[in-house]
């Protein structure tokens, strides 16, 4: 009867034994919860191993369009290692399936036990999902110390969830462009657990390197895949424009994420390799119920340029107002600090003048091309008169961003914010090469268009003529009575300081303004 019992407890000793012994191969993870940009960190476990193993074979597979890893984001544990001799660890695969091999060198019985065979890290994109993406092991191969497969019972991966905040930003296909490429760009939403009903958000970009009209903005499918029909608006003015869309009827709106809407800016070819931003602001979402939705995060993007570098010129510009003899002019503004770094013209904001040493900046002067007498202005920059006569870019060298201009024939035309405008007689062959500048000599008045809109300051040597405070083209009782007597007296940069000087005074009307009006620029008009 003893013998009988200790039988029977002996098998059931081996049956719940076996039963414990399954092998299992499973994923673990602390959280597989993830928010924004929270990565997926992964222990790969086996436990109920009771035979003796030597290597291991294990892929992981996941869904490229939530996560991404690379080879180096995989690490061997210790289990294998733990025998006490050196182990043999590769990666194989490519993103989205990645295969982990391990063995053990030397000659050992191998392990047994519970523990992590390796661990990973996956990066989150940052792509919701709230019901859960999948992360699977697949091929499994485990080697005893005869190289006998060892099969598992159970091979588990793990579901992961992605909560991503509400983010609005920009996305483009380049963000580098070319000579005369245009800068396309998506404005996508992504995280939007609500219902959204509509939206309204600006886009603006500096009008120096970009242009656009409302027709360059393209409503997205993100609203009108409600199945409703959708009210697009555009409003605002180039370097500024405002999107706004609406859900018509009644719906739930939509969730998720997506394309808001597109736009093309055109390449005004003004090269900058540091950047300039496109950026989104006043950002407004709306539920169902009109409830506003506040974005967590909401960012632009970064575009560089590269065009040609522009065209040499070796200008001689001379004005009457600040002319001393010869080719020398004064130069006072510089000295009194009342030169702005704002362009006159169009608003070009420099951080710093260039250096010009030994000479001086004697104020800002404005460059157009045109390719016949009145046709359209082709292309225009903003430059600097030195107190020699000659001309600068804003650099404060001879290389002028007229870009795509090298080769070609163009006229120059001159402008200063209260001087006569002048143009060149002749067309002008642009160089662009910096060891060949184009000469140009303004103070040569058969150089000049129209040889009346020039003054003779001394024999042979010309200058554009002073007095014109008020940019019409004419030195007319205008300049006087709307300009001049309104700031006679102030200091600073004033229009009606006709001879540069940075004052105001009774001798800018009676030594320029009183000898010149009547006078008008020769220019043609386009």
């Amino acid at each position: 009867m003893k013998l009988k019992n200790l039988l029977l407890i002996s098998l059931i000793f081996l049956f719940v034994l076996n039963l414990s012994a399954e092998i299992d191969i499973f994923l673990q993870s602390a959280d597989t919860d993830l928010s924004q940009d929270q990565p997926l960190i992964v222990n790969v476990e086996i436990t109920g191993l009771t035979e003796y193993m030597r290597a291991f074979a294990v892929t992981v597979e996941y869904n490229t369009g939530y996560f991404t890893a690379t080879p180096s984001d995989f690490t061997e544990s210790t289990f294998l290692s733990a025998s006490g001799d050196p182990t043999q660890w590769e990666m194989a695969g490519t993103d989205g399936s990645y295969t982990a091999t391990c063995a053990i060198l030397g000659y050992t019985a191998g392990v047994t036990g519970s523990g992590t065979l390796f661990s990973f890290e996956l990066t989150n994109l940052n792509q919701q999902n709230l019901t859960g993406t999948e992360i699977n092991i697949t091929g499994v191969v485990l080697r005893d110390t005869l190289n006998n497969e060892i099969y598992p019972d159970n091979v588990t991966g793990l579901t992961a969830t992605i909560n991503t905040d509400l983010y609005i930003f920009l996305t483009s296909p380049n963000t580098h462009l070319a000579q005369n490429e245009n800068l396309y760009v998506n404005a996508e939403i992504s995280g939007m657990a609500e219902n959204l009903r509509s939206f309204a958000l600006t886009i603006s970009f500096d009008t120096y390197h970009f242009s656009a009209s409302p027709e360059d903005f393209q409503e997205g499918t993100f609203l009108s895949a409600s199945g409703d029909p959708t009210q697009w608006e555009m409003s605002g003015t180039d370097g500024s424009y405002t999107a706004t869309c609406a859900i018509l009827g009644y719906t739930t709106g939509v969730n998720g994420e997506g394309v808001l809407f597109s736009f093309e800016l055109t390449n005004l070819n003004r090269q900058n390799l540091t950047g300039t931003e496109i950026n989104i602001a006043n950002v407004v979402l709306r539920d169902t119920l009109n409830n506003e939705i506040y974005p967590v995060n909401v960012s632009g993007l970064s575009v560089t340029i590269e065009a040609p570098e522009g065209v040499y010129l070796d200008v001689t510009l001379l004005l009457e107002g600040p002319w001393i003899s010869g080719t020398s002019m004064r130069y006072d503004l510089e000295t009194a600090g009342k030169l702005p770094l704002v362009s006159p013209y169009d608003g070009e904001v420099l951080s710093e003048f260039p250096e010009v040493s030994p000479q001086h900046i004697v104020d800002w002067i404005w460059l157009e091309l045109r390719e016949t007498e009145n046709g359209a202005t082709v292309d225009s920059c903003n430059a600097f008169l030195l107190d020699n006569a000659a001309l600068v870019s804003t650099e404060g060298d001879q290389r002028f961003p007229f870009l795509g201009a090298g080769g070609n024939s163009y006229y120059l035309v001159v402008r200063h914010r209260n001087h006569l405008d002048i143009m060149t007689a002749i067309v002008h062959r642009m160089s662009g090469e910096s060891s060949l500048p184009t000469v140009i000599d303004l103070t040569d008045v058969t150089n000049i268009y129209g040889d009346l809109g020039i003054k003779e300051l001394e024999t042979g040597i010309y200058g554009m003529i002073s007095g014109d405070a008020d940019r019409d083209r004419y030195v007319a009782p205008s300049d006087l009575n709307n300009v001049w007597r309104l700031q006679t007296g102030l200091s600073g940069y004033w229009s009606a300081d006709f001879n540069l000087n940075k004052d105001v005074q009774p001798q800018d009307r009676n030594d320029y303004w009183r000898i010149n009006t009547g006078k008008s620029s020769k220019v043609p008009t386009n």
